[in-house]
């Protein structure tokens, strides 16, 4: 319930082995599919923790995720 973390491929289980190993109580959401984003399931669970982190692997510029943060910050 403290933190929302959107991730997708190799970084899903990185996100979920820190949970686990940190005992956060974070809620995982796994990507499975970029388009159709399932904006229905980012934006509740958002909203639910009130803390967002977004885990990829991509270009330090122009990434996934600074369209997902926008996406977020935008809903």
């Amino acid at each position: 319930q403290d933190l929302t973390i959107l991730a997708y491929g190799t970084m899903v289980h990185v996100a979920v082995t820190a949970v686990e190993e940190t005992g956060t109580d974070a809620e995982v959401i796994d990507l499975r599919t970029l388009w159709p984003l399932d904006t229905d399931a980012v934006v509740n669970s958002v909203k639910k923790t009130g803390r967002c982190m977004i885990v990829h692997e991509a270009t330090k510029t122009g990434g996934y995720g600074a369209e997902l943060s926008a996406l977020v910050q935008e809903l």
